[in-house]
């Protein structure tokens, strides 16, 4: 099993999203698309889209999958905080016909607030390989931000 790091996943030529491009504290919607042409991502892979740094938190409240071109044959992928399938976000179809789009809630395992440590937001990839199929991910999320404790 590999996990792409977001360093990794700009290394193949793909944008992932990150605190630079979000509007941090507060609600947002993180864009994300995977290219399988881009990056070969085989089962069980990981691939980090999103950066959540220390003293950080996130709640993810729903996400929209858009399939670009259909991959690899009863290939699923899911959407994972610091590791963990977010309930109500798994098993969306990488191999559905190009144009179909998925829409879910999150449902449960959906927040984390990081202390000394970073993590990410991440996709999973399931039972199959992307191959060559490229999704489209938009994510629905409240961003939380603890303030420093060093004084300025």
């Amino acid at each position: 099993m590999a996990a792409f790091t977001t360093t990794q996943v700009r290394a193949a030529g793909l944008a992932p999203a990150s605190t630079d491009r979000a509007g941090f504290p507060g609600d947002v919607v993180l864009d994300f698309e995977l290219d399988g042409a881009k990056l070969t991502v085989a089962a069980t892979d990981t691939v980090d889209m999103f950066d959540l740094p220390a003293y950080a938190g996130v709640i993810v409240k729903a996400a929209a999958i858009t399939v670009v071109r259909a991959g690899t044959a009863t290939g699923t992928v899911d959407i994972q905080i610091a590791g963990t399938d977010v309930t109500g976000l798994t098993g969306w179809a990488t191999d559905a016909a190009a144009g179909t789009k998925l829409v879910k809630l999150a449902t449960a395992a959906n927040t984390t607030v990081n202390t000394a440590s970073a993590t990410a937001i991440a996709l999973q990839q399931n039972t199959a390989g992307l191959g060559n199929g490229k999704i489209r991910v938009r994510l629905f999320c409240t961003l939380l931000e603890a303030q420093s404790a060093t004084p300025v």
